[in-house]
């Protein structure tokens, strides 16, 4: 799924800048991702992806709050 939003090239340069991506699974699958970074001021969410078929069910607040 990240390959789907992500190219190699942007995804290195962001681990570079400190943001940290997490893949989202669900039954065994993956079903989404997000990005964030910390900075002074909080906690930056920069990409949230969830699959269609899993949207609406409150899998993205339950992995953000992880």
């Amino acid at each position: 799924m990240l390959s789907r939003f992500q190219s190699p090239q942007a995804l290195m340069q962001q681990l570079s800048e400190g943001y940290r991506h997490r893949v989202v699974v669900s039954g065994g699958k993956q079903v989404g991702y997000f990005s964030y970074v910390h900075r002074e001021d909080g906690t930056f969410l920069s990409k949230l992806y969830v699959d269609e078929n899993h949207r609406r069910t409150g899998i993205a607040r339950r992995a953000v709050a992880a």
